[in-house]
């Protein structure tokens, strides 16, 4: 990066190896933004479609740039996707460094012109943004409007994060296929019901999952206890829902009054339509039958809003919902969780130091992951 003039001038190569290092924590996603595609590339980088290739076939065959195909946000099929290799993040880093160390004009909200180095103006006026889009909000003078990066800052969406009890994962294996199906279910409103023995892992992939969108939906995860019964159920979902803006169930079901089901079903429908929103109930099978009773109101509402979905995770099957709303309605789907491919097993295996037969314990276990847990804690004892 040495023997440049003053200020950012970036190749256009140099500016989709930093656009893609600020993407680079989707590269083990199975859902990935539309921004790693060929198309979002090229508008972020500010060229024509047809003339990607020329910039980018050459970071591939450098190998610091890679190509897979992965499910996008807002589309049914996947797509050839771009990241960073593990050389490709070092060279972009030093473009960042370089970035981040220049020298830049910009306009300060009073109208006056100032010089600073790009990290000193960024930590001053507490940008959040990516480098990338600070970048590309320079003028044809290559000057900074702080007065309109301010103003785009304040008015930024920002998703509502309410998933604090959802467990953090340390380990996960496998489960692409069931990750990439449960995304692709998130493309349309609807009620998904994930079953599974004890200790199948419907938690962790749920977590997973939740740890993916976060960014882009809002999330709601609920841990269903005995005790929960309508009003708490329903005042968490007002909780998140007045945090995104909409009040009016929160207003309701905290009033003290009686619950009025059917007014607060007219709220939801209001408030659950355009919400961009998934919410995750764990441990389901603990549901009283006066919570089964909301939850099929629930897949009714659901069905009618746009942009909600609500993720069920249960041990044992749910009675809010019949074969009609399955096969009929198509207003709930179903998924039934298995155990890992024998591939996952046996790298969580190795990673647990076993050495030896794989294919004996993941058939004794059915690459349960509680099973496996078990087995392999064994073995350890044992050697």
């Amino acid at each position: 990066m040495s023997g440049r003039p003053p200020g950012i001038d970036l190749t256009t190569k140099e500016r989709i190896e930093l656009h893609l290092l600020e993407r680079a924590k989707y590269s083990d996603d199975y859902s990935v933004p539309p921004e790693l595609t060929q198309s979002g590339i090229a508008e972020k980088v500010g060229i024509h479609l047809k003339h990607l290739s020329q910039y980018i076939r050459p970071l591939i065959e450098a190998g610091r740039v890679q190509e897979r195909m992965a499910h996008v946000v807002g589309g049914k099929q996947r797509r050839k996707v771009y990241f960073l290799t593990g050389e490709g993040r070092i060279r972009a880093s030093k473009i960042k460094d370089f970035v981040l160390g220049s020298t830049v004009s910009y306009m300060t909200a009073t109208s006056k012109l100032r010089e600073g180095v790009l990290q000193e103006v960024i930590e001053k006026y507490s940008l959040g943004r990516k480098i990338t889009d600070i970048l590309e909000a320079m003028d044809d003078d290559d000057i900074l409007d702080m007065g309109a990066l301010m103003t785009a800052e304040e008015g930024k969406e920002r998703m509502v994060d309410h998933s604090d009890d959802a467990p953090k994962v340390i380990e996960f294996y496998g489960r692409a296929a069931e990750i990439e199906s449960v995304l692709s279910l998130l493309d349309d409103s609807g009620v998904l019901v994930v079953r599974g023995l004890p200790g199948i892992g419907k938690t962790v992939l749920a977590s997973v999952i939740c740890s993916q969108i976060r960014d882009r939906r809002n999330v709601l995860w609920h841990q269903t206890r005995k005790w929960d019964d309508p009003s708490s159920i329903l005042l968490g979902i007002g909780r998140f829902l007045r945090a995104n803006g909409k009040y009016r169930t929160y207003e309701h079901v905290s009033s003290g009054r009686s619950l009025d089901l059917s007014r607060v079903k007219t709220l939801l429908e209001r408030e659950f339509d355009d919400s961009n929103s998934v919410m995750f109930f764990d441990d389901f099978q603990n549901a009283d039958s006066s919570v089964l009773d909301l939850f099929s109101m629930l897949v009714d509402v659901v069905s009618k809003a746009d942009g909600t979905n609500i993720i069920v995770l249960s041990r044992e099957a749910v009675p809010f919902y019949d074969r009609r709303d399955v096969k009929i309605r198509k207003t709930v789907k179903e998924m039934e969780l298995k155990g890992i491919d024998f591939e996952s097993a046996k790298k969580w295996m190795q990673n647990k130091g076993v050495v030896d037969d794989y294919e004996e314990i993941h058939q004794r276990t059915g690459g349960h992951p509680l099973f496996l847990e078990l087995a392999t804690s064994y073995m350890e004892k044992i050697a």
